[in-house]
């Protein structure tokens, strides 16, 4: 008998069982978020929010949108023409979309704003200057 083959196999199989316990905890995450929805939430709301403000920046003249966030316990940071958006507290699980700065608009999104938890996001746009402000309340005025 030839003990050295059955120890290398053994090496191997101990491998595979380890590649198995990552693959499992990997799939078994991967379908806890989409059973409480919080990466399609996060993926919708991260997206929306990058085309609202691409809406903004190419509207002409003056414009004002208030944008409703109907989950308030997301942290969205815009700047450096990207919106990412996680949860609070969890760094890991984050998700980011692009949008389109005009360079001939100032903006206060030349430093990178963070709004934590809003009920609404208030996007201004007037005499060629973007204001991005975070609603703590949300009121249908």
């Amino acid at each position: 008998m030839n003990k050295k083959g059955m120890e290398e196999r053994l090496y191997f199989w101990v491998f595979y069982l380890v590649v198995l316990v990552i693959i499992l905890l990997g799939l078994f995450n991967y379908v806890n978020n989409l059973a409480d929805k919080t990466t399609f939430n996060q993926d919708y709301l991260v997206r929306d929010v990058a085309l609202v403000l691409n809406a903004v920046y190419a509207s002409p003249g003056d414009i004002e949108v208030r944008y409703f966030v109907p989950e308030n316990n997301f942290i969205f940071i815009i700047g450096d023409g990207l919106v990412t958006i996680r949860e609070k507290g969890d760094v890991l699980n984050k998700r980011s979309y692009p949008y389109q700065e005009d360079s001939y608009i100032e903006s206060n999104l030349d430093d990178i704003l963070e709004l934590e938890n809003p009920s609404g996001i208030l996007f201004s746009k007037k005499e060629n200057v973007l204001n991005v402000k975070k609603i703590s309340e949300w009121s249908d005025e």
